[in-house]
């Protein structure tokens, strides 16, 4: 599950066509997701799983609407890495654990939730999410079940997932607005390349804080061009000029760059490609991360993240 809570957005996949497998999967992860849930809905189902497992590695595919023992079996034989149900049924459930491949059972009710917490199972999901009632509904029902977790599915959107995910209690969304079928059909998969970088960008958040320059504490028209560039003033952007010696490498000047979620950052870009500077990451006391920093510099500037 932590790779699916890193990601924090699970593209819902309706694939009619195995042709479709492949060139769907390359385009989420091009635009920054790791992840897709399969649903078993159309008879191309298995062999997509299949196709996505065997030949786009990357890519963590699950599969959705498993309401059976038997498609509990052909999703795990497909190389399902999880499965997703819309409702409890204790037999799927069961056979999937006993199968060894983790399950998101959905639970909308305090029975639900304690039969699943019974058998040891904390993430679940919460479906149709928005017609029940939402994160009102989700953090109701957490009230007395703390350990409970949700995928939220069913009415989220770009718009709304940031809400969603801000939630301790969800540690992902579903939805299929960046994986709609008429795209697949048409072969649009640019645009759902274009879809998912929007989501990710919506639900990282990220937002220039500070710009660190090197300098006698004058500025030049190029620091001017720069902030301008970034979307603020000096004032605005909170930066400061730090008197360096020029024969200095350049170590300190750079952007700061807050996020919604550092965890999600991290794996984002490295999904993306990017290498982390581990030698800096850091951590707060309790071993999460509070900063990290990419080892490649953007016009000689260092770019470092922090918590929002």
């Amino acid at each position: 599950m932590r790779k699916i809570s890193d990601c924090g957005i699970v593209p819902v996949a309706k694939i009619s066509e195995v042709e479709q497998a492949k060139p769907l999967a390359h385009a989420l992860l091009e635009g920054g997701i790791g992840c897709i849930e399969v649903t078993f809905r159309t008879q191309a189902a298995a062999q997509a799983i299949q196709i996505i497992s065997q030949n786009v590695p990357r890519m963590l595919v699950g599969a959705g609407t498993v309401t059976t023992v038997e498609q509990v079996d052909e999703a795990i034989e497909a190389g399902a890495k999880f499965l997703v149900s819309p409702g409890f049924n204790e037999k799927v459930v069961r056979h999937a654990m006993e199968r060894g491949t983790p399950i998101v059972p959905g639970c909308t009710s305090p029975r639900d939730i304690e039969r699943a917490l019974e058998l040891g199972l904390c993430n679940l999901k919460f479906f149709p999410a928005e017609q029940l009632g939402g994160l009102s509904m989700i953090r109701a029902l957490c009230g007395p079940y703390p350990g409970a977790r949700f995928m939220a599915t069913g009415g989220v959107s770009e718009e709304n997932a940031p809400a969603y995910l801000a939630c301790d209690k969800v540690f992902a969304v579903g939805g299929s607005w960046m994986v709609k079928e008429e795209l697949m059909r048409e072969k649009k998969y640019d645009a759902i390349t274009q879809m998912c970088r929007s989501a990710m960008r919506r639900v990282l958040g990220f937002h220039v804080e500070a710009v660190r320059l090197h300098g006698d504490g004058a500025q030049d028209e190029r620091e001017d061009s720069l902030l301008e560039l970034l979307g603020g003033s000096l004032g605005e952007c909170e930066c400061r000029l730090e008197r360096v010696p020029k024969a200095q490498d350049g170590a300190g000047r750079g952007i700061v760059i807050s996020t919604l979620s550092l965890e999600r950052a991290l794996a984002y870009f490295t999904l993306m490609g990017r290498q982390i500077d581990e030698s800096r990451t850091e951590r707060a006391e309790d071993g999460s991360l509070s900063a990290f920093y990419l080892k490649e510099r953007f016009c000689g500037l260092e770019i470092q993240f922090v918590t929002a």
